[in-house]
């Protein structure tokens, strides 16, 4: 059941006798309804955002995973300093079409950027930032058929994600040394940020996020999104009961 602003009750009884001139009461009883856990429970050391249709070249500057749906818990990837120091990342990124092209810095911690002008010390324009290309088009996967879902994570040619497979020492989400064997690391992922470019053509029009079933070998869809413009989307899970329940135990 969803979230309502207005509700309409048109019978009181199984006679169907309405209620004109009726007051009828209507709890909130969200904090009792409100579970110890609204996220969901899908581990996977590999995640990845999948494109819809994109006509001339997929685009993407920046993608960030939360590991909670208010999007504030940001999972680690790929250090602000590197390559420089550490050398090290909680994992590498893939992509397809395979090209590396500035990929890692599309999953990297961004830091304010600046141009000097006159002496000046100015914010960089972020058009200036490095940016993944798929280099083609992306498969158009709509459904002829005009039914509500028209697009299908499983079968697109289009993909950038992270595989959290390393053999770094992470504390507080920071890499600080190597443990020597390399391991996966489980995720959960429920929310997304994502920077696509805003010129027509160069954006995909649906987004969806895929988690990497390993007993099963295969990839399954956790949520997606109509896109209807470029730039900046989030996309997270079940956002709205994350923030009245997070609310609800905070008034505890």
């Amino acid at each position: 059941m969803g979230n309502f602003s207005r509700v309409i009750v048109v019978a009181a009884n199984v006679a169907g006798e309405a209620l004109v001139h009726s007051n009828v009461s209507i709890v909130d009883r969200t904090a009792e309804s409100c579970p110890s856990n609204v996220g969901h429970h899908h581990t996977s050391a590999s995640w990845r955002l999948v494109a819809g249709p994109v006509s001339s070249m997929w685009r993407v500057r920046a993608i960030r995973f939360y590991e909670d749906a208010l999007c504030s818990i940001r999972l680690p990837t790929i250090s602000v300093s590197w390559p420089r120091k550490p050398q090290q990342t909680a994992g590498e990124p893939f992509a397809n079409p395979p090209d590396p092209r500035n990929l890692h810095e599309v999953f990297k911690v961004q830091s304010e950027r600046y141009v000097w002008d006159n002496g000046t010390k100015l914010p960089n324009d972020a058009a200036d930032a490095p940016w993944w290309s798929s280099g083609s088009p992306c498969d158009d996967l709509f459904n002829s058929t005009g039914t509500s879902v028209e697009f299908d994570p499983d079968v697109s040619a289009c993909f950038l994600g992270f595989n959290w497979l390393s053999d770094s020492f992470i504390k507080d989400g920071r890499v600080i040394g190597s443990t020597g064997i390399s391991l996966p690391t489980e995720q959960k992922v429920h929310c997304i940020e994502i920077e696509q470019s805003e010129t027509s053509g160069e954006f995909s029009q649906y987004i969806g996020l895929q988690w990497y079933d390993a007993p099963r070998m295969n990839y399954k869809t956790l949520m997606q999104q109509r896109v209807s413009s470029g730039g900046f989307l989030e996309m997270a899970f079940q956002p709205v009961l994350a923030a009245e329940c997070a609310e609800v135990n905070r008034s505890r």
